[in-house]
């Protein structure tokens, strides 16, 4: 586990180092973060990230940081790109925006 007031390369090594054949994982402030809406059948909201876009996953609490992490590793598994924003509340995962990898079943 990478402590949030870890160094930014250490937490970059985390992220270097997932298991992820294909996808990536991000672990970021979420003030580092661009916020905007998009719409696919409703309003969703998503953030822009190293030249990325990324919708709304699933929210966890600062005491659920594990749950975080493996759903994470869940979708980097299916060859998503994931960014997991961290703020005083908790955790929040995002999905890339790009089309999944075929045959992948990945939902938000």
């Amino acid at each position: 586990m990478i402590a949030l007031n870890a160094p930014a390369a250490q937490r970059r090594s985390w992220a270097a180092t997932s298991p992820a054949p294909n996808g990536s994982t991000f672990l970021t402030h979420e003030s580092l973060v661009q916020p905007f809406k998009y719409w696919d059948d409703g309003l969703h909201d998503g953030i822009f990230y190293q030249r990325d876009l990324y919708g709304k996953g699933n929210c966890y609490s600062l005491a659920e940081r594990d749950q975080a992490f493996d759903g994470a590793a869940q979708h980097t598994a299916l060859g998503l790109h994931v960014c997991i924003t961290v703020s005083d509340q908790g955790y929040t995962l995002w999905v890339s925006l790009r089309v999944a990898p075929q045959g992948s079943s990945a939902t938000l």
